[in-house]
């Protein structure tokens, strides 16, 4: 039985598809399916070139369902995504259809180390202002 959210394949019985979490109907309550189209009289019913029959996409197990890895990232990769964030947006938008959960934390890590880093400019330049503005005081009369 395959899962009809993702296309993976599943063992009979299961309530929930273990890769995407969708609930499964069990194949007693599954609706059967049959066609309704109608061979209008005197035309030819449709071959594919070659003549191959062309089977319908449900028969390929996971057609159109892309390998999702749940991979985390290492600490160390995500220290260096909060260190260097343009090395962290690249990693999201490079990996974030394969890898999502890595993907994300590298992307939260880099959007951290933005957030940081405008933080602390903001705070220095008020501080290095504010010493200034005072220390200036004194030597004008």
């Amino acid at each position: 039985m395959f899962c009809k959210n993702c296309g993976q394949e599943i063992a009979e019985g299961a309530a929930f598809c273990p890769n995407c979490g969708a609930t499964v109907a069990p194949a007693a309550e599954q609706p059967q399916q049959q066609a309704t189209y109608q061979q209008p009289a005197g035309q030819q019913p449709y071959t594919p070139p070659y003549g191959q029959p062309q089977q319908p996409y449900q028969q390929y197990p996971g057609y159109g369902a892309p390998q999702v890895s749940q991979e985390t990232a290492s600490g160390g990769l995500r220290f260096l995504c909060w260190l260097i964030p343009l090395v962290g947006i690249i990693l999201y938008f490079v990996k974030k259809d394969e890898k999502p959960v890595y993907a994300k934390q590298c992307g939260v890590a880099a959007l951290v180390g933005i957030i940081m880093a405008v933080v602390f400019y903001i705070i220095y330049f008020v501080v290095i202002a504010a010493f200034l503005g005072s220390a200036s005081s004194y030597y004008y009369y």
